[in-house]
């Protein structure tokens, strides 16, 4: 390595001190080693051209300035000298460094040629690198227009492809990243309506190549969030007004590819504003209301385009606060029960009750002629809620409390049998309902084969009695009968501080995760027996635990699964 003392030999004093300044203010520019030779050039009062020549142990070099005169070591020589010092120890440090940093210094070692070569031969088997260096190629040599983004956008996404595995669709959308990336680059560049047909040619193709491409891994939501983001700015840079975008729009609602675009309108509001919004609104409103009335329980084909325009109109009645237009929309939909029950439930919401009766009766007559057969049994709660409801609006608490009746026979969960106590404690009946649930809950009980009606009626008696304080009651039926495991759970954090009756309920419930014989279920069970270990309080428990961990792997030795996960977790 060249010295600071080895370069004032060759110079002198004063030409060294001048060439370190030459050097430390980037003077130096254009340098380049081949072999033993560095030839630069320095940028002075004039262009200069340097030539060193270094071996092992001589170090020499001259420069066509009038100092040197293409024979003397000058100033110029001093700042490229110092220059090819600093790439050298750099280069020093990266030769020694971490994988990436050897590489960097191996290229640093290629001439121009060279590294050509090393690049074309790599792009030569990455088509995604390739595409990549042909864009940039392309900027820089300014063949980029219009018409040749839309080829590559063409190229980027082919048809008929019939990719499904992972695999094929990552490499699929990875290839084409770097097509849209260029539209994204290049849109503010173009006039936009061209920009704007370059945008929705690449959706349309998107929309096109996943007609035979199952990407249920999501690998193309990068480049459809990536239009999507570009077509709404590139909509704002047309300068149309209100109608020309309201058409617009609407010509994309109706197209093949509408589901990719951005959310219409509520993508566009800003866009938009509330003179375009108004004017949207209003094209929706003339559309809806030529649409001929829905036959009942039309079908989905038919139904599908009123529920579209339904379901804008809608909120924009519900933003507006125009609960008139919203009713209207509304009844136009009630084709079927849910829809009705569905129109009583906003009709309640809104205090519009003398409504609610008309609607009611007609799901009523629906439901009767669509299902005549039905019991209560097979059939949901909807319309027997709106009847609760309008009960306790005309304060008839004994209809309502026999109507919450019959609802907790359907669903027997603990949300409606607090809802049925409450009424039976408003109609001063609270024990006489109580003891009667209990008492058919028992009976049943009793009748019950050990399938799963008995289970989902276990369950019930043994939530309705941790509800009510009575885990006692509750822990009778759990070792008594078979239950669920939700159930089971629920009587152990009854009962969490007494690790005397929770031990052999957790070893329950690890017995019940073994049988299902699967790793998941093993892991399961093992966390409720750590679970068990760590409700441990005494010296007794702990020995309780010991015999039962031997047992469990006594009897279910030949789940390996399941003992290895046992022997990671006791570690």
């Amino acid at each position: 390595m060249i010295t600071d003392k080895q370069l004032i030999a060759l110079a002198g004093k004063g030409a060294f001190g001048r060439g370190k300044d030459y050097f430390t203010s980037g003077a130096v520019i254009e340098w380049n080693k081949k072999g033993t030779t560095i030839t630069a050039l320095v940028a002075g009062s004039e262009t200069y051209a340097v030539t060193l020549r270094h071996t092992s142990r001589n170090f020499d070099g001259s420069c066509d300035c009038p100092a040197s005169d293409g024979f003397d070591f000058c100033k110029h020589c001093v700042a490229v000298a110092l220059a090819y010092r600093q790439e050298s120890s750099e280069q020093s440090k990266l030769e020694s460094g971490k994988p990436i940093e050897r590489i960097q210094a191996y290229l640093n070692k290629l001439d121009k040629s060279q590294l050509q070569g090393e690049l074309i031969a790599l792009m030569e088997h990455d088509r995604v690198l390739r595409e990549q260096w042909s864009l940039r190629a392309d900027l820089a040599l300014n063949k980029i227009d219009a018409k040749a983004i839309k080829k590559r956008i063409t190229a980027a996404l082919p048809y008929n492809r019939n990719y499904y595995r992972y695999a094929q669709v990552r490499s699929y959308f990875a290839q084409a990243e770097p097509a849209i990336d260029l539209l994204e680059k290049q849109a503010p560049n173009l006039e936009a309506n061209k920009a704007l047909e370059l945008v929705d040619y690449g959706l349309q193709r998107l929309n096109k190549a996943l007609e035979t491409i199952d990407d249920s891994g999501g690998f193309r939501l990068d480049i459809e969030e990536t239009l999507q983001a570009l077509h709404i700015v590139t909509l704002a840079r047309t300068g149309w007004d209100n109608e020309q975008l309201v058409s617009y729009l609407e010509s994309v609602e109706d197209s093949d590819c509408s589901d990719f675009y951005p959310a219409i309108p509520d993508a566009y509001y800003d866009l938009l504003g509330e003179e375009g919004l108004r004017l949207y609104v209003q094209h929706k409103q003339a559309i809806w209301d030529a649409l001929p009335p829905l036959p009942p329980q039309a079908d989905w084909d038919k139904k599908s385009p009123y529920l579209r325009l339904s379901h804008l109109l809608i909120a924009h009645a519900q933003a507006t606060d125009d609960t008139a237009a919203e009713i209207v929309l509304l009844e136009k939909m009630a084709t079927e029960v849910r829809d009705c029950v569905g129109l009583c439930e906003r009709l309640i919401a809104l205090d519009l009750w003398p409504q609610v009766d008309m609607w009611l009766s007609k799901a009523k007559q629906w439901q009767k002629k669509s299902s005549p057969r039905s019991t209560m049994y097979d059939r949901n709660v909807d319309i027997e809620r709106v009847e609760l409801k309008l009960f306790l609006h005309k304060g008839d608490l004994a209809a309502a409390l026999q109507k919450q009746w019959e609802i907790y026979q359907v669903q027997s969960g603990i949300n409606n049998y607090k809802q049925l106590l409450d009424l039976a404690e408003q109609c001063g009946e609270r024990k006489r309902w109580h003891d009667k649930v209990f008492s058919i809950l028992h009976d049943n009980v009793e009748k019950s084969k050990e399938n799963y009606s008995l289970i989902r009626q276990l369950d019930h008696l043994i939530d309705l009695y941790l509800h009510e304080n009575k885990p006692d009651n509750a822990l009778t039926l759990v070792n008594k009968f078979k239950i669920s495991q939700e159930s089971l759970y629920a009587v152990i954090n009854a009962f969490y501080k007494q690790p005397t009756i929770t031990m052999p309920l957790y070893q329950r419930l690890v017995e019940v995760n073994i049988r299902q014989a699967n790793n998941d279920a093993y892991k399961q069970g093992i966390i409720f027996l750590m679970e068990c270990r760590n409700s441990l309080q005494n010296q007794a428990h702990k020995q309780a635990f010991t015999l039962m961990e031997e047992e469990l792997r006594t009897r279910h030795k030949a789940k390996r699964n399941f003992i290895k996960y046992l022997n990671e977790a006791m570690n």
